[in-house]
C-alpha cells in the first residue's frame, strides 16, 4: 500500500494542522475509488507519473484495502466509464 498510496508530505499547498491528501498512482485503483464515491481533489503529474489526489478520509483507506484484498464490488459499466474518463485525462495532460 505504501508504494501506491502515499502521503504528500512536501506539498507547497499543505495547510498547517490538516492532513495532507492521499496520492494514487494506479489507474485501476483511482477508478475504483471514484466509483466508491471518494472525492477526487486534484489530478497532476509527478515527474513522468500521473497522480490522482483524493480527499484523505478513513473511508478512502478502507476502500484501498478492499481493492487490494479483492473485496471491492462496483458496477462494471460505471467502473469501465471511470477508466475511460481517466485515460482521457492522461491523454489530454500529455498535450
Amino acid at each position: 500500500m505504501d508504494v501506491i498510496l502515499r502521503k504528500n508530505q512536501n506539498s507547497p499547498n499543505k495547510t498547517s494542522g490538516t492532513n495532507p491528501p492521499n496520492e494514487v498512482y494506479d489507474l485501476s485503483l483511482a477508478g475504483y475509488l471514484t466509483e466508491e464515491n471518494n472525492k477526487l481533489k486534484e489530478f497532476k503529474r509527478d515527474g513522468r507519473q500521473f497522480v490522482w489526489v483524493f480527499e484523505d478520509t478513513p473511508k478512502l483507506r478502507e476502500d484501498v484495502l478492499r481493492f487490494y484484498n479483492k473485496e471491492g464490488r462496483v458496477e462494471p459499466s460505471s467502473y469501465s466509464e471511470a477508466l475511460r474518463r481517466f485515460k482521457a485525462m492522461l491523454k489530454h495532460s500529455e498535450d
